[in-house]
Order: structure tokens, then C-alpha cells, then sequence
């Protein structure tokens, strides 16, 4: 009898100590981000794929976005929370696997002119709360005036942008840029109303907006963006004018040579040739190196010369500066 007692015992597993029910409570939202755009108010955040508890979120809460006038420090989470205003987001689709972002607007207008606090939290499925996320302080100002008289000029080393817009104390501006029928990326924040856009190929057709924006509080404050401005950057500038041309008579023919340009699209040189005091006229063909020798003169002959630098697209240089010699 005791025998079997003891069989019976140890073919039991140890259940353990019972555990409680996992509360499904997300972890809260750490990078909540604000802008005012125009006339609204834009959160963005992250949200989280997990509980506390380190479970996957598998069944949507509640998006509990909260805005209110900025207390009189010091700061009481719960004395600003009952004179906040909620805000309804929608809850995206359950990722458990994906961190997906959440970008939400609301009208700006009711806070214009007041100092505000933005934060969000989120709920179980069941409405347990998660902790705050981090506090946005915004100063809501009344919609910035987006930038106009916006113009774009091709040139050589880039796109020259230019525009009116009202200055005021720490207005500065963002540009946006969309390469063709790509995706659009802000290339620069700057204060003044001119920009050289440096990093550019010739080809594409470049698309360009504008914003005006200021520092309100810890958040930027940003006109509607300008009329997108569209401009091709055609390849239409000549290589610089060759210098240092110089010409000599040799045994059989004049020799010639010159400083060799430094333009990335250089195809070659033209050379120009003028009998005495005559025209300019043209030589067949092209030179690639920097040096040329003319074997086509008459003895005796005193020949003036000129080259232009041309480039892959056939843009022309203005012609260097003569340089004389006579055929031996």
C-alpha cells in the first residue's frame, strides 16, 4: 500500500502558485511629437506592440489624447488631466509584430494664444489606463503665412530658389524637394529667403515647396506649404573660357598649347585660325588634350589663333585670348 502512495505521488507535476489574470495594459507611448500646420494641431507617435507585461497587444484599447491649458507650476499630472479636452483617435489595425506610427490633426483654432500641454496614454480593452506619455509644451500661435512670389533659376552649380515672406523674429523656412515623380524630403531649414540647391544633376525636373515656420514651445509652428514650383535642370552653361594659350613656330608647323579646363562635362577644344589680320575662322574638328600643332600653314605667314572649351551637350565657351605666331 505504501508502495503505491509513493508510485502515485511522484507521477505528479508541479502546478505552482496560481497566477493572476495579465491586465493587457499597453506600455506607454515614449516619442509623442506636435506640430502646428496651418490652422491644426498634428500628434504623431508610436505604438507600442506589447504590455507591460510583455504580451503582444492582440485586441485594441482606446487612444486617450488629451490637450489642455498649461498649470501654473508646480506641475500635478491629475490637477491637468480634469481641465483637459479629449481628442478621438482611432485605433489602427493590431500589429503584434510591426511598431506602427499614428499621425492624428485637430483643430488649432480654439487654443490660439494659449500655452498648452499634449499628452497620450492608452487603454486595456477593458479601460485600465496606461502610464502618461511624454509631455508636449505648445504655444499655439495663429496660422503662419506661407511663402509666395516663389521662383527657381537652372544655373550651372545647382537651383537658385528665391521667395517673398513676411519676416518676423525667428521665422525661418523649410524647403521640400521631390526629384521627378519621387518621394518628397525636406533638404533644408534656414532663415533666409533664398536658397542654392547644390545637390542636383542636370535632367530631372525638380519639384519645390516652402513653409514658413517659428519655435512655439517645444514644438515648430508651420505655414501651409507654397504652390509646388517646378523647374528642368537643363544642362544649357558652356565650359570656362580656356586660358594660357600660347603659339610658337616649330620646324614645320606652329605649335600650340594652352591650361587645361577643369569642367567635369568637358568634351574638348575648338580652335579658331585667322590669316593675318583676318577672320576667325574655324579648323575641323575637336582637340581633346590641351595642345595642338598646325601643319596646314604657308611659310612666311603670320596666323593668329583662339580656342573655345565645349562640353558633352555641345554648350560653347567664349573664345580665349589670341595668342600669334609666324609659319617657319
Amino acid at each position: 500500500m505504501t508502495a503505491v502512495l509513493f508510485l502515485d505521488l511522484s507521477g505528479c507535476g508541479y502546478v505552482g502558485d496560481p497566477q493572476p489574470p495579465a491586465l493587457n495594459i499597453p506600455k506607454p507611448v515614449l516619442d509623442l511629437q506636435v506640430v502646428e500646420r496651418g490652422s491644426r494641431l498634428q500628434v504623431t507617435f508610436t505604438m507600442p506592440a506589447a504590455t507591460g507585461e510583455g504580451l503582444p497587444v492582440r485586441e485594441a484599447g482606446q487612444i486617450d489624447l488629451r490637450i489642455g491649458p498649461a498649470p501654473a507650476p508646480p506641475f500635478n499630472l491629475n490637477a491637468w488631466l480634469a481641465g483637459t479636452k479629449s481628442i478621438f483617435v482611432e485605433w489602427p489595425a493590431i500589429s503584434p509584430v510591426t511598431a506602427q506610427t499614428v499621425t492624428q490633426s485637430f483643430d488649432a483654432l480654439p487654443w490660439t494664444g494659449k500655452d498648452v500641454i499634449i499628452g497620450v496614454r492608452l487603454t486595456s480593452p477593458n479601460g485600465r489606463p496606461s502610464a502618461m506619455s511624454n509631455l508636449v509644451a505648445a504655444s499655439v500661435i495663429p496660422p503662419l503665412t506661407s511663402p509666395a512670389g516663389f521662383a527657381a533659376e537652372s544655373r550651372a552649380d545647382g537651383v537658385f530658389l528665391r521667395w517673398n515672406a513676411p519676416t518676423q523674429p525667428g521665422m525661418a523656412y523649410r524647403i521640400t524637394r521631390q526629384i521627378g515623380d519621387g518621394v518628397p524630403q525636406t533638404i533644408a531649414d534656414l532663415p533666409e529667403i533664398q536658397y542654392l540647391d547644390l545637390v542636383t544633376a542636370f535632367g530631372p525636373t525638380y519639384r519645390y515647396t516652402i513653409q514658413s515656420y517659428v519655435k512655439a514651445g517645444d514644438i515648430n509652428a508651420l505655414s501651409e506649404p507654397s504652390p509646388e514650383f517646378s523647374i528642368p535642370h537643363i544642362d544649357r552653361f558652356a565650359p570656362a573660357v580656356p586660358t594660357g594659350l600660347n603659339a610658337l613656330a616649330g620646324a614645320t608647323a606652329i605649335e600650340m598649347g594652352w591650361d587645361r579646363n577643369t569642367d567635369a562635362d568637358l568634351a574638348g577644344y575648338r580652335i579658331y585660325r585667322a590669316a593675318g589680320d583676318g577672320e576667325f575662322v574655324r579648323l575641323p574638328g575637336e582637340i581633346e588634350p590641351p595642345s595642338f600643332r598646325d601643319t596646314t600653314v604657308k611659310s612666311g605667314q603670320r596666323y593668329r589663333y583662339v580656342i573655345t572649351a565645349v562640353d558633352r551637350l555641345g554648350n560653347e565657351s567664349g573664345r580665349s585670348e589670341p595668342a600669334e605666331a609666324e609659319a617657319p
